[in-house]
């Protein structure tokens, strides 16, 4: 897999992408971004196990793939690069990320990112912003 991307767009996507990112010891596929190309479009998704964040990014120059990446790495490497495009490819052992240079960043090889599906069978259920807002407020000091 190897694909390129405005660096701009992308840290513009971690900037929302890293609140889902868990950080846990005791989960490491918490600690990864899934990285995902398909047709030009890049999905990359954080999650903590309970909640999923994906983000989408359209006109993606590259070959189709995916890969778990280490989260912390490439989100500090992209808020630190200034050039105007990122370019990644996949190694062996580690992703090699072009920038202001060439880096080598941690990858989860032989491990299955965690997936999630919708039930679009369940009936929905229409809910007053308002009264949510009000309840959580009421909630606020409770853990």
């Amino acid at each position: 897999m190897k694909f390129k991307v405005e660096t701009i767009k992308l840290v513009e996507m971690f900037d929302i992408i890293e609140k889902g990112v868990g950080d846990s010891n005791i989960m490491p596929i918490t600690e990864y971004l899934h990285f995902n190309l398909h047709d030009g479009k890049l999905k990359v998704t954080a999650t903590d196990l309970n909640n999923f964040i994906t983000y989408e990014l359209d006109e993606v120059e590259g070959e189709d793939g995916q890969v778990i990446i280490h989260a912390t790495s490439i989100i500090k490497l992209a808020e630190k690069t200034t050039k105007k495009e990122m370019e990644f490819e996949v190694l062996e052992d580690h992703v090699q990320v072009k920038g202001n240079g060439t880096y080598k960043v941690g990858l989860l090889a032989d491990e299955e990112f965690p997936t999630y599906e919708f039930n679009n069978k369940a009936k929905g259920t229409k809910i007053n912003a308002d009264k949510l807002k009000k309840a959580y407020r009421v909630n606020e000091q409770s853990i």
